[in-house]
């Protein structure tokens, strides 16, 4: 029936590189913990009952939860962690065509993983605030530009921020990227509805510019 990490591996044409990776890190650490408990031929649990799988999932997400893969442990991971981990177990077994572990008769995610999960999230420490650029300092921004070339430079300024320098787009990461850097050929300026080009000398007259995302996180292309 092969293991989880091959099926997750079969991800790799959906998702990036990045998630692709934490998906197989959480499959070979599921491996790993049903080893340490003596399942060694049954990495889909098939020979335990349904209550019986969602126990050993409780006990995985504590091992995650205490960063026990860690050969340096040091602090409790953050419930989201432990969901993260649990999903991409979830993932495996639903690739190989098994249902998913973590749900009881009903569909429903089973309530001692609620109730695990909650108890994660309520001993968890206080998101830390950062600092953000509010609207009202580019509204200042605006405010000190003197010729038009500068209020053009902070309108496009304002629309950046706001649509094109979304978490992760314009950021350096790791690991290929879905979302497409905007180029040239995705700015489109507008005189009425004319479009005018880039190379016209009448490009500062436009009155409008439309800037197109050619393939979103969402799977969305335009």
């Amino acid at each position: 029936m092969g293991d989880l990490s091959a099926a997750i591996s079969s991800l790799n044409r959906a998702v990036v590189k990045g998630t692709s990776e934490k998906q197989l890190c959480a499959g070979r650490r599921f491996q790993t913990y049903l080893q340490s408990i003596g399942i060694t031929a049954d990495p889909y649990l098939d020979g335990v009952d349904r209550g019986q799988r969602h126990k050993i999932l409780c006990a995985f997400g504590q091992y995650i939860r205490e960063s026990r893969f860690s050969t340096k442990p040091t602090k409790l991971l953050k419930s989201e962690s432990v969901r993260s981990a649990l999903d991409c177990v979830a993932q495996a077994f639903k690739l190989a065509v098994q249902a998913d572990p973590r749900l009881d008769a009903n569909g429903k995610l089973a309530f001692i993983l609620q109730r695990q999960l909650q108890g994660y999230r309520s001993t968890d420490p206080g998101e830390k605030p950062q600092v953000a650029v509010t609207g009202s300092v580019l509204r200042q921004f605006y405010k000190l530009a003197v010729s038009p070339f500068d209020k053009a430079l902070c309108q496009l300024l304002i629309g950046a921020f706001f649509f094109a320098m979304r978490w992760c787009e314009y950021v350096k990461v790791q690991g290929s990227r879905k979302t497409k850097l905007i180029i040239v050929r995705n700015i489109r300026f507008y005189q009425g509805n004319r479009l005018v080009k880039h190379s016209s000398p009448n490009l500062k007259y436009a009155e409008c510019v439309s800037i197109t995302f050619e393939l979103q996180k969402r799977e969305a292309k335009k």
